[in-house]
């Protein structure tokens, strides 16, 4: 926790954590003969923040129906199960729902079927073997398309944070802040409703770092220096890093806790590697993959 010039907790004006509404994850339909796919296929789905494999088929019998009753978020279907079933599944999806998203699956060597499933309005294809960065995308690409609308600053953040791109946010920090208090019209309450609703979304709706608040501000501050929004919007993105970070890899909760103890001091990677009793490098790729730094 990060402290005043008296050594004392510091006061934050950032909007309290844990929002009421916390989004429910998408859910994700897998129908794939194959059960090497359709396992490789679910772990990558699950690994990935904020989705959730609800149904996983051996086949295509009856998928229409069972959207039509369910309503997944999105649906892997593969177009080469025998007789071209699965592009009849997909057509019968859409015709039920031209909204649908659904994606075909077909092996590298099935480019033709393009073709015949030209007339279905698929969303798009992934290739057999299936490729973790291609779902990772394609997923990332729909909760983008899912953020909730009439916030520039959030679908910013929202990419910052699928990204990881901790670095990016670091240099944007401000721009995004000055723009957010503009759109607001550079209004109290209008400004703190804006990152209430973006710490919602971006952490889920629950608290984004349990290690407390981390600068001290009045409301009439708010409302004149934009370095304080930009203070509650680092707060929030930071919290939304660390949590994903933790939930990573369970060591880096008592790297983050003595960094946040320790932050006036002048603390050299081995300080941090002894700390979490891991290697210097294992410690470096950790944070190339949680922060992309």
């Amino acid at each position: 926790m990060r402290k005043n010039d008296n050594g004392e907790p510091a006061a934050c004006a950032c909007p309290p954590a844990g929002a009421p509404g916390r989004q429910p994850p998408f859910r994700v339909m897998i129908a794939d003969p194959d059960p090497i796919m359709r396992k490789a296929l679910a772990e990558i789905v699950a690994r990935t923040e904020g989705f959730e494999v609800t149904h996983s088929l051996g086949g295509v019998d009856g998928v229409p129906e069972l959207y039509r009753k369910d309503s997944p978020d999105v649906v892997f279907v593969d177009l080469v199960i025998p007789w071209l079933s699965g592009v009849d599944a997909a057509r019968g999806i859409l015709g039920a729902d031209p909204g649908a998203q659904v994606y075909g699956i077909f092996p590298y060597d099935h480019f033709d079927l393009s073709e015949h499933a030209s007339g279905v309005r698929l969303a798009g294809h992934i290739q057999k073997p299936v490729s973790r960065e291609q779902v990772e995308g394609i997923l990332a690409g729909h909760r983008r398309a899912r953020a909730p609308k009439g916030s520039l600053q959030l679908s910013v953040l929202s990419e910052i944070v699928s990204v990881r791109d901790f670095g990016g946010f670091y240099g944007r920090s401000y721009d995004i802040a000055v723009s957010l208090q503009e759109e607001a019209g550079r209004d109290s309450r209008s400004v703190r409703a804006k990152l209430r609703d973006i710490q919602s979304a971006l952490s889920g709706g629950g608290p984004a770092e349990p290690g407390g608040p981390a600068f001290s501000a009045s409301e009439p501050v708010l409302l004149s220096i934009d370095a304080v929004v930009q203070l509650c919007l680092f707060n929030i993105v930071n919290g939304v890093f660390t949590a994903d970070s933790v939930r990573f890899n369970s060591l880096l909760k008592n790297l983050f806790r003595f960094l946040d103890r320790n932050v006036t001091r002048r603390i050299g990677l081995d300080d941090l590697a002894e700390k979490c009793c891991i290697s210097q490098g294992h410690l470096s790729r950790l944070f190339r993959k949680c922060f992309n730094i």
